[in-house]
């Protein structure tokens, strides 16, 4: 796990320009990887690393790593979990190798397939860039499922990218005005949707992408791969086959690993799987409490550890644990303004992780798999005669009733279903701030956004296989990507810890989009095939724990210790954005409070340039006209 990042300029640098931006960079990316830092400058093209040793520690294992010839290197951040049997088969062929890192294989494997070869020949959890000064080729690449982060910014001086915001905002070339649609997009999702930022000039790799740069310009931008319905089903033997290989090539380190335990289905199965594959007491579990509120998780998770043979160690939280310190904090590590309030619990126990353990394995992922959510039991439905055409033209009329009370209102909301694509419903079960709640802000759903678009597309792949494996293939496709990976990502990152999801693995990723779907929910009861298995292992009452998720007590917190600075960046928030006034709800106004407080900072840090406050052209409140459209870059 590293931090990277480089400027492919138009003109050449001089060198004290190029000592100057490499040393900002890597001083932004400075937590991302503290064990050393390298650059490379070739003309017109810098690449930056910062290192954070986890396979092979020794000075050779450090980036760039090259090819023989020394004219084709790479710079990674995350793991390439079939190294071994890589390296073995380019061994074969005639390729010889400097380090053990796992990264290494990458150089070798372009050499032989190119870009696309390379791509498809490694498992992991990754964002690399590769240089080829055959061709003067710069190459950017994101894992298939996003796990791991990579921003850009094309702008006058050239194209510039980074592990995050941080590190790119380090290229003053790059403009810092705000992109004020992605700030709303908070209050609608709670995250920022890719490829947009809050930073109008940025954009995040789409997952399975890889871009081409050349003379400072993306020249050329391409999927590698798709997440798409399997051509043959499989049974719950392969599954389990599948997640037990990823826990163990997950556990490969030359450093102590951990796991992150709540307790819940799938941080358990991985936590026993992970003690079954390590040496008695070597394993460690860290676990999130918050005592005396109906969020904690503790006696589930240490009734867990127990039955493994794990020793845990609990970092309490509880209501008055979040000051204006660790707001600050846990904002300041953000590399995109999240509202979900489980970051802070999640800083809090990666910022304990970090003196004793840096990996951990966490059960992230499990949920878009096999059906975890309450919200994959059933979709909204309509009667026959609501698609009647008397009924579809009347719709609009009646639809602005949806807030009243009764059956007028019953009818104002199915009416607000006809002629919206199946994806735009679901994506319903996953707003912040329902349509009532930003109606009430002067704010309205979106359908221009990325994130529909982007739901659309996986709905209708996934078509074949039924409702609710294009439920979950509209998971992966956007909240796995932007709130779940990212804020584990920042979260574990500002702490240099890394960590790893083998429920995500390529290969779990292939068995489980498989598996019937009547093997990952039955009724109310998801992650079916989990649960059994689970049973099997002896966890009988994890298996039948009902889905909690990773919560806070985000009431208990406005209320607390950071209040005042909690109802002052609200304020802020609500100014910037002229919203109407702060949603009721404790998590509208806890989003808020991040936006002012990510904003604040970021001004800070880059004098970024906020929208006008009385300026509400680009907004999508009732009566306003668009004028902010930026572009979704889809490849």
């Amino acid at each position: 796990m590293c931090g990277i990042a480089g400027r492919y300029a138009r003109h050449p640098m001089s060198a004290p320009a190029v000592d100057a931006l490499s040393a900002r960079i890597q001083s932004a990316l400075h937590s991302r990887g503290p064990d050393g830092g390298a650059a490379h400058y070739d003309e017109d093209v810098l690449l930056i690393h910062r290192r954070l040793s986890i396979i092979d520690l020794s000075a050779a294992g450090a980036q760039p790593l090259w090819n023989e010839t020394r004219d084709v290197c790479v710079l990674v951040n995350g793991e390439i979990y079939n190294y071994q049997d890589l390296r073995h088969s380019l061994h074969a062929r005639g390729h010889r190798f400097r380090s053990q890192s796992d990264s290494e294989v990458l150089v070798h494997l372009y050499e032989d397939g190119g870009i696309d070869g390379c791509c498809r020949a490694i498992h992991g959890m990754f964002a690399f860039a590769l240089w080829d000064a055959r061709t003067r080729d710069l190459y950017l690449v994101r894992d298939r499922v996003g796990i791991k982060p990579l921003v850009f910014a094309e702008h006058e001086g050239g194209f510039t990218f980074a592990s995050n915001l941080h590190g790119l905002l380090a290229d003053e070339c790059v403009p810092a005005a705000l992109n004020p649609e992605a700030l709303l997009s908070v209050l609608r999702w709670g995250f920022v949707p890719t490829p947009w930022s809050a930073i109008a000039a940025a954009r995040h790799l789409v997952p399975g992408t890889w871009v081409r740069v050349r003379g400072g310009r993306v020249v050329e931008e391409r999927r590698w791969w798709t997440d798409e319905p399997p051509a043959a089903l499989v049974g719950d033997a392969e599954v389990r086959d599948a997640i037990r290989r990823a826990v163990k090539s997950h556990l490969v380190a030359d450093v102590p690993v951990a796991t992150l335990l709540s307790g819940g289905v799938d941080s358990g199965l991985v936590s026993l799987l992970a003690a079954s594959e390590s040496g008695e007491g070597e394993l460690r579990g860290f676990t999130v409490s918050h005592r005396g509120h109906a969020e904690d998780e503790w006696a589930d998770a240490h009734a867990m550890a127990h039955h493994a043979g794990i020793q845990l160690r609990e970092v309490p939280l509880g209501g008055g644990g979040l000051t204006e310190e660790v707001f600050e904090s846990v904002v300041g590590a953000m590399d995109e303004p999240l509202a979900t309030s489980s970051m802070v619990g999640l800083w809090e126990l990666f910022r304990a992780i970090a003196p004793d353990r840096r990996v951990v394995l966490s059960g992230d992922g499990g949920d878009e798999l096999f059906g975890g959510y309450d919200w994959h039991l059933s979709m909204p439905g309509r009667p026959r005669w609501a698609d009647g055409p008397l009924f579809r033209v009347a719709a609009p009329l009646l639809a602005r009733g949806r807030a009243l009370p009764g059956r007028f209102g019953s009818v104002g909301r199915l009416a607000a279903l006809t002629r919206r694509h199946p994806a735009s419903i679901y994506l319903d079960r996953l707003r912040l701030l329902d349509v009532t709640e930003l109606e009430a802000v002067g704010l309205a759903p979106n359908d221009a956004e990325p994130l529909e678009a982007v739901a659309r597309t996986a709905w209708d792949r996934f078509a074949p296989r039924g409702l609710l494996e294009q439920m979950l293939a509209v998971d992966r496709a956007t909240a796995l990507v932007d709130e779940m990976l990212a804020k584990v990502d920042a979260a574990s990152m500002s702490h240099s810890v890394e960590a790893r999801v083998p429920f995500l693995d390529d290969g779990v990723l292939a068995a489980a989009t498989a598996l019937p779907s009547d093997r990952k929910r039955q009724g109310p009861v998801g992650k079916v095939c989990l649960r059994e298995w689970l049973a099997g292992l002896g966890a009988a009452s994890a298996s039948t724990r009902r889905k909690t998720g990773f919560n806070s007590p985000v009431a208990a917190w406005l209320d607390g210790p950071a209040s005042g600075r909690l109802r002052g960046r609200i304020d802020d928030a609500v100014a910037l954005l002229g919203l109407r006034g702060a949603p009721a709800s404790a998590r509208g106004r806890f989003a808020l409070a991040v936006i002012g407080e990510w904003v604040s900072r970021a001004q800070a840090a880059r004098r970024v340039t906020p929208p006008r406050p009385n300026d509400d052209s680009w907004r999508d409140g009732p009566g306003a006209r668009r004028a902010f459209v930026p572009s979704t870059g889809e490849a």
